[in-house]
């Protein structure tokens, strides 16, 4: 029964190191298309940057005037609330026009912030 147990441990032994190898194969094989992506997407979110900039102004822009037709069409019953929210809206879309809040500008791995 030893002999069996001593024979199974060999056998998965030498399967275990047959799956490292063809593991590590894989990841050789893998890295150049990993990198290769990583590079395409801090080029995609480079590209991308300046328009998300551009749109999150543009919305910041178009809170005020929203606001006001929300406390008009209310007849001022919400004004205070109204505030609140186009208040922390706007300092959300101002924050994220930058590049250290939360843009879509590259960080400093690669990928957006």
């Amino acid at each position: 029964m030893t002999d069996e147990k001593n024979d199974f441990a060999a056998k998965a032994s030498d399967v275990a190191q047959q799956l490292k190898a063809k593991a590590e194969e894989l990841a050789a094989a893998a890295a150049p298309a990993a990198e290769q992506a990583k590079g395409k997407a801090t080029e995609l979110a480079a590209a991308a940057a300046p328009k998300v900039n551009a749109a999150s102004t543009s919305a910041s822009h178009q809170v005020a005037p929203l606001a006001g037709r929300l406390k008009k069409l209310t007849g001022g019953r919400f004004d205070k609330h109204i505030d609140t929210v186009s208040t922390k809206l706007e300092t959300t879309l101002d924050r994220s026009d930058k590049p250290d809040g939360g843009s879509a500008q590259p960080g400093p791995g690669g990928t957006p912030s």
